[in-house]
This record gives structure tokens, sequence and C-alpha cells, in this order.
């Protein structure tokens, strides 16, 4: 039997290599051993060989390919993306444009806002430093926000409100202190702090844009302040144009809504729902889904996350490869809506929106 037969092509000769039905069968075949089937045969040389042999069989891009076709039950379609996490799984899979690798920069995304947008859509940026003891923290102020370059999630928030009988909630991803800057513990902020900068985000979790960042350390504004609450709007993009925002006033309070506020009956499965939530709809939603898609129009799929603090509209971050991958939409066939936008039909089915009262 021809062995080129049925093989998959990424479209791109800077793709990952076709796995044809032959090759798919030895790497099955030695993925069996090295995950421990038949393993109680076989010496710990016998393992370690084939581990090793693993390496140079299995490519990253081919590890991602097999995680995206198991957590699915299908390949994911790169040429012609069907969901949303086909998109995704493209960013993935497919060979990084270096664009990226500078957005998902939390030290150089605000010279590419800037670029893009002008002056005054970024939070005051205080400090850059490439180590812990680099950090002038005397010179910082009392409410900020340190987080990783590289990486996400990985962040200290000072609030600045002196509050020195509340515990302060220290983790390895987000660490919120209420209380000022001059009075944070030094050595623990050290704790947290030191090991963002080994972390390597690109093995981690695959999403290989982030390997070309340079781990550093930022310090900037704290926007959300007992004057001026934040409010944060995750706008989700498909070729430029906004597929649905999440709007969240707190982390237990958030909606879904189209591109022109209508309700979405969507919820995350990784969050509280949120369909007991309901917010209207402010003067200023129209330009922030201006800025988002004047943002998205670079990328064929991503996210733009945008705070609104007082009367400023600013940018968080941008999002490519959100929650890795993984499925985090109830009903999952909205996920579909993303390959509708993909093709040219902007319209969301009316099954997807809440019932007008």
């Amino acid at each position: 039997m021809n062995n080129r037969v049925q093989k998959v092509r990424f479209g791109r000769s800077d793709y990952p290599r076709a796995v044809t039905r032959r090759s798919f069968a030895k790497v099955v075949a030695l993925t069996s051993v090295v995950a421990g089937v038949g393993l109680a045969s076989t010496t710990p040389s016998v393992t370690t060989r084939a581990r090793k042999l693993s390496g140079k069989i299995i490519t990253p891009q081919m590890r991602l390919y097999f995680r995206f076709t198991r957590q699915q039950r299908r390949p994911p379609r790169l040429r012609n993306p069907d969901t949303l996490t086909d998109m995704i799984a493209r960013v993935m899979i497919l060979k990084p444009d270096p664009l990226l690798t500078t957005t998902a920069d939390k030290a150089a995304l605000g010279g590419w806002v800037t670029s893009v947008l002008g002056p005054g859509f970024m939070p005051t940026r205080f400090q850059v430093a490439d180590s812990f003891d680099e950090l002038n923290l005397d010179a910082l102020p009392d409410a900020v926000v340190i987080k990783a370059s590289h990486s996400s999630g990985r962040t200290v928030i000072v609030t600045g409100v002196d509050e020195s009988d509340r515990p302060v909630v220290w983790d390895h991803r987000v660490t919120v202190i209420d209380g000022l800057m001059s009075n944070v513990d030094r050595e623990q902020l050290r704790s947290i702090v030191e090991p963002w900068l080994a972390f390597d985000h690109a093995g981690h979790g695959g999403e290989r844009h982030y390997a070309g960042i340079t781990p550093r350390i930022v310090a900037e504004e704290n926007l959300n302040t007992p004057d001026a609450p934040l409010i944060e709007y995750a706008f989700y993009c498909v070729k430029g144009t906004v597929v649905y925002a999440e709007v969240c006033h707190q982390v237990a309070e958030h909606l879904l809504v189209d591109r022109s506020y209508r309700r979405l009956a969507l919820e995350y499965t990784t969050a509280p729902p949120a369909l007991g939530t309901t917010f209207d709809k402010p003067d200023y939603f129209d330009e922030m889904v201006a800025i988002a898609e004047r943002l998205a129009s670079y990328f064929d799929a991503t996210r733009v996350d945008l705070n609104r603090a007082g009367d400023r509209t600013l940018v968080n971050e941008i999002s490519h490869t959100t929650y890795g991958g993984a499925s985090f939409l109830d009903p999952p066939e909205f996920g579909k809506v993303f390959g509708r936008f993909w093709r040219g039909d902007r319209t969301i089915p009316e099954e997807f929106y809440v019932p007008d009262p």
C-alpha cells in the first residue's frame, strides 16, 4: 500500500512535517512503550532509550497535534479552522509569527500598541528589570502591579489600601496584597517573583511564540483603585472582527455579549455562571470595539483585553492562545461561530442569544 495515502498536510514547507500512516503507527507504538504499556517486562535502559528516541521522532509540533487530536477527538483543522480551538491549535502548531511574540511580551506590548493606536492607551509603566534585585522597590508607588513579561497570570497586585489586618494571598500565579508597597515584606515578594524568571512558559504549555520573549519583571500602574474601580473587557476576534466580548466588573461578576452589546446565552466552564449578572451598555463600548478590532486586524484570531479605568480605555493584554486551546465555552457548539466568522459570515445564530424579556 502506498505510504503517502491519507497523510496530514499542513500547507507550507515550514509547517510540521507530514504524518503518514506508517510514521503514525511507529509513533503510537513508541509512545505506548514510553507511557508504560508493557514496561513490566522492559528494562530501565530500554525505557530510557525509548524516551530519547521519542524526542527525536516526535517533534514538539507533532506532540501538540496529537494533544489536540486527543482532546477534541478529531484532528485540528489548520488550513480552514472550524472552531476557536482549531484557531488556537493553528497558532500553537504552525511556525510562530514574530508579531505574536512581540504582542505576547508584556515588556514590548506597549511600544507596538503605541505604534498602532498612538500614545495614551497603555498603563503607566514604572520599571522593567531583568532580575528582582534590579527593581527599585523604594521608588514604586503604594499601589502597583508587578508581572512577568514572558508568561501569563504571574502577577502581584499591591492594592495601596492600608488594611494590615487582612491576610496576604500568596500564590504562584496571581498574588493580591491588601496594603501599601512600602510595607510589603521584600523577602516574601522575592520568593514569589524570582521563580517567574526561570519558568519556561513556551515549553510548559506548548505556546511556542513565548519562546522568544526575554524573561523580565514589569512594574506598572495599578488601575483598580477605590476612586475608579476597574472594569475589564475581553474581546474575542476573528479576522479583525469582534465575535463576542466578556464584560467583567469583578472576578465573579461578568457577562458575555456580542459586538453590539446584545447578551449571549453563554457561560465559561472555568468560571461561575454568568447568566445572573446584568450591566447596562456603557457609552464608550462602541469605541472599545473599534480599538479591539484595530489591534485584532493584524492577526487571524486573537483576544484583546481592554480596561476601563475612570475615563481612560487602556490595553491590558493581547492573548493568542486562550487556555492553551482547551474548550472553555458552554455550550461548546458556540465554538463553530468562530468558523463562520473565519469564512466571512459575521452573524451569530439566534439560538445563542438570551431571549428578550
